[in-house]
């Protein structure tokens, strides 16, 4: 009794020392995950790829925006020239003469690309005037012309549509970078739970450090006083300090270290570094079961992985197409129809108005080198083949990590149980044997031996702990799914 009532007096002044010691500043308590909101929050990577996002959000639907119909205003106001310019002559030589004239013109253009066929349709109208004012050579004149209506259609043939995939590239890119974020933020929780982990443990270790302090300064006291009354020996008395110097020794290294894991958390999160962290210890997965089966079939078939696999296919498939279609054979066909007409006023520009046609038929065909068009489809051929073959390895390589990191994580759960069971009976053995020690029925060897016994075992079970915690993010991470929720995990 009296060996126990003085444990607990050592363990409160322990706890006491301890609190006034590393919390004297200004000391935030933190559980796991309110460490994982504030490394999300405070996480530039994740801002930077959240921008990324917003980014090709943009871009996306500006492309879209380029196959809507598009209304230009055109005007010019006023295009003025006074000048000596060279004229020919009917006899071939030349003559510099003055010239002065205005151009003024404005109209309306309405243009519409065709996305499945890539042809140009536009849609127009304008007015202009030239006035060519009075010098020696001429008099002065003014011109009317009017474009009532003018209809204009392109289309290539044989040609790469290449607005229609950039089009596509750009859905798909938008696709994969909201993936891409929802992967970066699971990064960042990785992160954070390693600077967690070597937070705590280092705190761990500390408070272990200074509880064998105070737990040795107990059996000290106590023995001094036996040794007083003929019932001890000088050399245990001898051994008890010097075992104490050690833990001295080693309470000034895990302080340090504690400090150095307390300054990376700290960084890490983004706060004040005249904080002082305490961590609070995270529960278990003990009741999280995952699915080897599921984990395989989800480390293969998330967003994420399926929306970059999709891009790179579809890259590989549109670099064949452009090598099928563009072998500088090329038919443009251009018609233009409309009404239009020229006078000096106003009032003869509308009468009569005279109708307009346009047509034109061009044609381009390479009369060598078809042996390197060949060489370039079988190049785009060869390459699909091996981002197939690159996809085939990567879904291999995924699903065998998902069933190690599965298989691990159930293995971590059953090793925690069996840890608690051994934590709890080294520090039974320790009681017992720390009594005996006292009452001289122990050695020295035996009390320092089940002292070793108890930290030891109290570090591999927060070390597993953590280590499940760990594991469990990492499936989370490969799959892209949250198995306590049973959802995949998207963009927020």
């Amino acid at each position: 009794m009296q060996f126990l009532y003085l444990r607990t007096i050592g363990v409160l002044s322990f706890t006491l020392s301890l609190a006034s010691s590393l919390f004297g500043q200004d000391t935030l308590v933190l559980h796991l995950e309110g460490v994982l909101t504030l490394a999300i929050e405070q996480s530039i990577e994740l801002k930077i790829a959240q921008s990324e996002t917003t980014e090709q959000d943009a871009a996306f639907q500006n492309a879209n925006l380029e196959f809507r119909p598009q209304l230009f205003f055109n005007g010019t106001f006023p295009n003025l020239n006074r000048s000596i310019e060279s004229r020919p002559l009917p006899n071939g030589s030349d003559a510099f003469v003055n010239r002065a004239t205005m151009y003024n013109g404005l109209g309306f253009n309405l243009n519409y690309h065709l996305e499945k066929i890539g042809g140009l349709f536009s849609l127009g109208t304008s007015i202009e005037r030239l006035d060519v004012f009075k010098s020696d050579q001429s008099d002065y004149q003014r011109t009317y012309f009017a474009n009532l209506f003018n209809v204009n259609y392109i289309q290539p043939f044989f040609t790469f549509n290449e607005r229609r995939w950039q089009k596509e590239r750009l859905s798909l890119l938008n696709l994969e970078f909201k993936q891409r974020y929802a992967r970066k933020r699971e990064e960042i929780i990785i992160q954070a739970i390693s600077y967690f982990k070597n937070c705590f443990l280092s705190y761990e270790r500390l408070r272990l450090a200074r509880r064998q302090i105070v737990e040795t300064d107990t059996l000290l006291a106590i023995k001094k006083r036996l040794f007083d009354i003929g019932k001890s020996t000088r050399t245990e008395i001898l051994r008890l300090n010097l075992n104490q110097r050690n833990n001295e020794q080693n309470e000034r290294t895990e302080l340090y270290n504690w400090k150095q894991a307390q300054l990376e958390l700290i960084d890490f999160l983004g706060l004040d570094r005249n904080k002082v962290i305490l961590l609070i210890e995270p529960g278990s997965f003990q009741t999280t079961n995952i699915s080897i089966d599921q984990a395989m079939y989800l480390a293969v078939n998330n967003n994420h992985i399926k929306a970059a696999q999709k891009r790179m296919l579809r890259e590989a498939e549109s670099n064949l197409e452009r090598a099928r279609k563009d072998k500088d054979i090329r038919l443009d066909l251009n018609l233009s129809l409309g009404l239009n007409n020229s006078a000096n006023n106003l009032d003869d520009l509308w009468n009569p108005i005279l109708d307009r046609e346009i047509f034109s038929a061009s044609i381009k065909l390479p009369v060598t080198g078809w042996q390197k068009y060949k060489l370039r489809q079988q190049i785009a051929e060869e390459q699909i083949e091996q981002v197939t073959l690159q996809q085939d390895k990567e879904r291999i390589n995924l699903s065998q990590e998902a069933f190690k990191l599965v298989s691990n994580f159930e293995f971590l759960k059953l090793s925690l149980v069996n840890i608690e069971e051994r934590r709890k009976g080294a520090n039974e053995i320790l009681q017992v044997i720390s009594q005996q020690f006292l009452q001289g029925q122990a050695s020295y060897t035996d009390f320092n031996v089940a002292l070793r016994e108890r930290e030891q075992i109290t570090l591999e079970y927060f070390n597993t702990l953590l280590a499940i915690i760990e594991q469990y993010y990492q499936i989370r991470s490969l799959c892209m799914y949250d198995f306590e929720l049973g959802k995949a995990l998207t963009e927020e």
